[in-house]
């Protein structure tokens, strides 16, 4: 759901004819490591999150987003949310891509 926000507000935000974030590629996705990639190595992968939210357990949930978009083209956006538990270690990971059809 967290991912679906991200690409919603990627799109609100960025309007026709623009680019924001970088694409996220499988091989960046190959290389984290649930229990070892840490917030700091994820950033260091994907860049500056979209958003970073603390819950109450402790455990953080941190987003990136890419979304391209130009007149008479469709709309592509990625988002990914890394959940990580309260020691900064990866749980788990959620990806997703859209593609709007003209």
């Amino acid at each position: 759901m967290r991912v679906l926000a991200v690409l919603a507000i990627t799109a609100a935000l960025y309007g026709c004819a623009s680019t924001y974030g970088s694409p996220i590629t499988v091989s960046q996705i190959d290389s984290l490591v649930v229990g070892e990639t840490t917030i700091e190595n994820a950033v260091e992968i994907f860049g500056k999150p979209v958003t970073e939210t603390e819950n109450s357990d402790g455990t953080k949930v941190v987003s990136w987003g890419y979304a391209k978009s130009s007149l008479g083209s469709p709309l592509e956006s990625q988002g990914l949310s890394i959940v990580f538990d309260r020691e900064g270690k990866l749980s788990s990971f959620s990806k997703s891509n859209y593609s709007s059809a003209l």
